[in-house]
């Protein structure tokens, strides 16, 4: 599959070489990140390591939010609650559509306060 960018009112970003590209979007913005993933971490155990050392390297401080079971209603607001008034510079979703979804709903609520 091709590499490809898409920009809504955030940006996703998918294929080769993505990886590197993100931590030079993320920059951009800030240092302060929030990762949200789906559990996948040990399953990918090597692509999350290589994400931490880019963040190390790019002297981002980031924190990671594993949401184990299936995103609900009240998850999302437990993290919109836990995140308010914290500085999140961007969110970055690792995992399927439940985290990806929760990630957008976190960055509207987060960002109309």
């Amino acid at each position: 599959m091709n590499s490809f960018k898409l920009k809504t009112p955030g940006t996703v970003r998918f294929g080769f070489g993505s990886k590197e590209k993100l931590f030079k979007e993320i920059r951009k913005y800030g240092n302060e990140v929030l990762i949200l993933t789906d559990g996948c971490m040990g399953a990918f155990r090597e692509i999350f390591e290589g994400i931490f050392s880019l963040m190390q390297e790019y002297k981002i401080n980031y924190t990671v939010e594993n949401l184990t079971e299936c995103s609900s209603i009240e998850t999302v607001d437990e993290l919109c609650r836990k995140y308010s008034g914290k500085k999140l510079n961007s969110i970055v979703a690792i995992g399927g559509e439940d985290v990806i979804n929760s990630a957008k709903i976190l960055k509207l609520v987060l960002s109309s306060k």
